[in-house]
């Protein structure tokens, strides 16, 4: 009796092994609804980033008045990130805004343009 109650144990195992090895691979080959949701929060940070960022086209020299009125209309000293002969972006802080942390501002010679992009709180 001893014989056929191992095998049949043993089948039992086997079997087990096997469908937990084929249920791995099914959850390999489709990914977790965790990435997905993931991936659709990312995607709706790429779409507010995009809605809070405005650029237009004018001169390096019109850009940098631009960033020095910014700073005298909000009566705060823009935080330099990049300055360069080519490129100069700054960040304005605005604690006081509830919607915004902070605007950055950048300027770029070689493609004559302004970008603005507003931070989010």
């Amino acid at each position: 009796m001893r014989g056929p109650v191992a095998i049949a144990c043993l089948i039992v195992l086997i079997l087990f092994v096997y469908a937990r090895n084929e249920a791995q691979k099914h959850r390999n080959t489709n990914p977790a609804p965790e990435t997905s949701l993931a991936e659709r929060r990312m995607d709706a940070s790429l779409e507010q980033a995009r809605a809070n960022t405005s650029s237009k086209s004018m001169t390096f020299n019109e850009c940098l008045r631009q960033i020095r009125a910014v700073s005298q209309q909000l009566a705060v000293a823009p935080v330099n990130i990049v300055e360069t002969t080519d490129l100069r972006m700054v960040r304005f802080p605005t604690p006081d805004d509830p919607k915004y942390r902070g605007v950055l501002i950048t300027c770029s010679r070689p493609d004559e343009k302004m970008v603005i992009a507003k931070q989010a709180r």
